[in-house]
């Protein structure tokens, strides 16, 4: 019995080591998230006008990303799923979530 007891606590070991690891659809999010970082002040430098406020363009940029994420996001889940995700989400949970330390 205590065999088995060590056999079964040695695959919950490995089946929580997988689901700890990256998917490969997460390294290639946040991949895309690194190059567009990288990317963009060359980008806004190059192509925006230099009498231009400057906030207002990162601005803008921001809610864009934001409505571009919401839209994937709504299009590619179920509902059942967005319920799932947002349980327990509250104001408080949001300021802690954007940063706060």
């Amino acid at each position: 019995e205590t065999n088995s007891s060590t056999t079964k606590q040695k695959e919950q070991g490995q089946q929580q080591q997988q689901q700890d690891r990256l998917t490969p659809t997460a390294i290639t999010c946040m991949s895309l998230l690194a190059l567009q970082f990288g990317i963009q002040p060359i980008l806004v430098r190059k192509y925006t006008p230099q009498t231009i406020v400057r906030s207002s363009v990162v601005l803008v940029q921001e809610v864009v990303k934001f409505g571009i994420a919401g839209a994937v996001y709504f299009s590619g889940t179920k509902k059942e799923t967005r319920e799932k995700d947002l349980e327990g989400i509250s104001v408080k949970t949001w300021i802690a979530f954007a940063g706060l330390p």
